[in-house]
């Protein structure tokens, strides 16, 4: 592998690596917040003079201790764990002190900040930023009031020389880091992490809390794109080839790109974009080994190198973040502890053969969709220097920590917190909310303009088939953020309090700004958890209505495509008859003519015999029949029962099957011995044989009129119809006025009744 030989980092210390992880902290040391610095070479070693490294035995001894204790907390997974990253991390420690030239005594303003990076923490280090700095404008009478003062830990990132060196100084439990690293990448299965309320330990009181909320970004289209290839890439790192054209005697030029994770902590992010759009670019597998190959348009390390373009459009997703705090004990007292996430800074490494290597360190994503620092301290006027403080102020990609240190040095120069006498936690406390409250109104926003284009979309039937999958996945992972997310809000926030109270001291009111901004901030978060089960059950209607819709679309297709069948079915039964090897028709074969009157009169029955079954006469008569077995027979299920239709049927045709049997009976008598004689004309017998029927249907037909009206009760009574398919004339219509009862075309109904009344009272006198 060739390497690169970078700048020596600025940090203090001494380190000396080789590979790829020396490449990785060359390039990371020197990228900026967006990324893009390039370093070319052909070989790499990172040296400074200094300390030696952290990771010595005696450092590692807090991990160490807990390793024989593993089995007693399975749920420890990331906290004993080695990462990949040794020398990630940082810590910043905040020195607070009283201000004088408050009017009220007990305001704070900030001091100092020291920065101590991951390989340069240690007791001796950490004890020497804790301690006060008594030459900073103080008298030597105020020490033990400056020692007294507040001082507050904000950590980004975690190794183990980072945990060895945090755990023992401030007595912290693994827990607290265990919390902290959940589903956070830190190992090749940490999003795998179970939640830390199925943990065993979950009844017991904590020293620490932790919130998750999610950060809105527009995504480069680089990788990791999927969760196998994230998962690749917490492993050890991506490889993967692209080719560029060919190169003399035709050849083809591959490059060869590697991507792998400078922080240890690199979390998930998911999709959050109205409509979702095809990869431009995507790996598939080949036949070599590790072979990856890029198949995707433009050139992945130029983009990353000079970023996006000004007319592409980016994907929105929800980037996770977590901070926790806890209270860290020392020998001048407690302090409070924050960890933040890091920016997910990756390195992508592009080689080729015979070529120089080059290397260049960059974020996944390009801007957040709303900044969440402090305003500018210059206003946005007509001078010009004003726009570019505006726009670098709008464009930053910062990461939390820097974030809220910049909210803590904003708000201890304001009268509210400068003159109220809040703590360093009340202080602490707002400025992070202030970086959650940033985020997730900015979250709310964009949730709310998605809805929007949900509930537009969902009418469209061609959008709402496309995007069906995508609508429901995005609405599915809202309604399971959104409530947990307004929860953990107001535990964190709280925390602080009543865990205080629950150490036997005095449990201090939440600040009445932060209690008030945070109880707003809940409410909106709960308002747009109900406007998305809205969306979702209006959503889940409009998809029962499109599958009405779609089955009522294919009925109607099978319908026509039944009338098709009518068709084409009789006249491949005809070809078939006339394509069967039968003896008459191959010695003397029909003529077309035969054919074409075989397949006619079979479509015309076919044809016949579905009109018969869509004529009103067959469904009425049906139903009718149908009321009269359920009347005859006392049926009271659904279906009803083959033997209770074979008993009504002998009951109700007993004459007329007598009269079959015996009609049939005589024929056979009168026609068997005329057929029995072989001597006489066939002709002869088949008119014999046809005037004895005829004969008999006339007989029998006379007998059933005079005796009964047998088809009276069986044909219901349709009017002026030709067997029931439609009338052959219509006459005028019969107007009626109800509420009098007078016929204007016929008798008065109302004379007819009084009439009837009479003659009824006549009736009735008479007897």
């Amino acid at each position: 592998m060739t390497s690169v030989e970078a700048p020596a980092t600025s940090h203090s210390g001494a380190v000396s690596r080789s590979g790829s992880e020396d490449a990785r902290l060359a390039v990371a040391s020197e990228g900026g917040s967006n990324g893009g610095v390039v370093a070319r070479d052909n070989s790499l070693h990172v040296e400074s003079a200094g300390s030696t490294r952290t990771g010595d035995p005696q450092d590692s001894s807090y991990v160490a201790s807990f390793l024989s204790r593993q089995h007693l907390m399975p749920h420890w997974r990331n906290v004993l764990a080695r990462p990949r990253n040794r020398s990630c991390g940082s810590v910043t420690v905040l020195s607070f002190s009283s201000s004088s030239s408050s009017s009220q005594s007990g305001g704070l303003t900030l001091q100092s900040s020291h920065e101590l990076s991951s390989y340069a923490v240690n007791p001796s280090s950490l004890t020497a930023a804790l301690t006060p700095d008594l030459n900073a404008g103080l008298e030597q009478a105020d020490s033990n009031v400056l020692s007294s003062l507040p001082r507050a830990v904000l950590v980004s990132d975690l190794s183990e020389p980072l945990i060895n060196s945090l755990g023992p100084i401030f007595r912290l439990s693994p827990e607290t880091f265990e919390e902290h690293l959940i589903r956070s990448g830190y190992t090749s299965t940490s999003y795998q992490d179970r939640d830390s309320s199925t943990w065993p330990t979950r009844f017991l009181p904590k020293q620490h809390v932790s919130l998750r909320w999610h950060s809105l970004v527009s995504r480069k289209d680089t990788e990791p794109r999927d969760a196998s290839s994230r998962r690749v890439l917490m492993e050890d790192m991506m490889e993967w080839r692209r080719s560029f054209g060919k190169g003399p005697g035709g050849k083809i030029m591959w490059h060869t790109r590697l991507l792998s994770k400078l922080t240890n902590i690199f979390r998930q992010e998911w999709s959050l974009s109205p409509t979702s759009r095809p990869l431009k670019r995507r790996l598939v597998m080949s036949d070599q080994p590790r072979g990856l190959i890029d198949i995707g348009e433009g050139d992945e390390f130029e983009e990353v190198e000079k970023g996006p373009r000004a007319d592409e459009e980016l994907d929105v997703v929800a980037w996770e973040e977590r901070v926790t705090f806890c209270w860290g004990s020392w020998n001048q007292g407690r302090c409070p502890i924050l960890f933040f996430d890091p920016l997910p800074r990756m390195l992508l490494n592009d080689r080729q053969v015979h070529q120089e290597s080059k290397w260049v360190n960059f974020v996944p994503f390009s801007k957040r969709l709303a900044p969440r620092g402090p305003p500018p301290a210059q206003e946005f006027d007509h001078a010009p220097a004003a726009l570019d403080a505006v726009s670098a102020y709008a464009n930053s990609t910062s990461d939390a920590l820097s974030d809220a240190a910049a909210w803590v040095r904003h708000l201890t120069g304001e009268s509210a917190f400068k003159d109220n006498g809040s703590s360093a936690v009340d202080l602490l406390l707002f400025a992070v909310f202030q970086v959650v409250r940033r985020d997730t109104i900015a979250l709310l926003g964009h949730v709310g303009d998605v809805l929007d284009q949900i509930s537009s979309g969902s009418m469209d039937e061609r959008m709402m088939q496309e995007q069906l999958e995508h609508w429901r996945a995005v609405l599915s992972r809202l309604q399971r953020e959104l409530p947990v997310l307004e929860k953990s809000m107001g535990d964190f926030f709280m925390f602080p309090y009543y865990a205080e109270s629950k150490h036997g001291e005095a449990s201090p009111p939440p600040p009445p700004l932060l209690n008030a901004a945070l109880r707003e901030l809940q409410a909106d978060t709960a308002a747009m958890t109900v406007r998305c089960q809205k969306v979702q059950e209006s959503l889940r209607a409009e998809m029962s209505l499109l599958e009405s819709k779609r089955g009522i679309q294919e009925a109607e297709s099978v319908s026509r495509l039944t009338e098709l069948a009518f068709i084409f079915i009789p006249m491949t039964f005809a070809a078939g008859l006339f394509s069967m090897q039968i003896r008459e028709l191959a010695d003397n074969p029909p003529p077309a003519y035969g054919f074409v009157i075989a397949a006619a009169v079979a479509v015309a029955l076919s044809y016949g015999l579905r009109l018969v079954q869509r004529s009103t006469v067959v469904s009425e008569s049906l139903n009718k029949w149908e009321d009269e077995i359920r009347r005859d027979e006392q049926v009271m299920t659904r279906v009803i029962p083959i033997r209770k239709i074979a008993h009504w049927l002998m009951l109700k045709l007993r004459l007329k099957l007598l009269i079959f049997f015996v009609s049939s009976g005589s024929i056979a008598i009168l026609v068997a011995p005329l057929w029995t004689r072989t001597a006489m004309d066939t002709s002869f017998k088949v008119v014999i044989t046809v005037l004895a029927l005829l004969c008999m249907l006339l007989v029998v037909g006379m007998v059933l009129w005079v005796s009964t009206s047998a088809f009276e009760s069986l044909i219901p009574n349709r009017g002026n119809t030709v067997l029931g398919f439609g009338r052959i004339w219509r006459g005028p219509p019969r107007v009626r006025e109800w509420e009098t009862g007078v016929n204007p075309n016929g008798p008065n109904l109302a004379d007819d009744n009084v009439t009837a009344g009479q003659q009824g009272n006549s009736a009735d006198d008479g007897v």
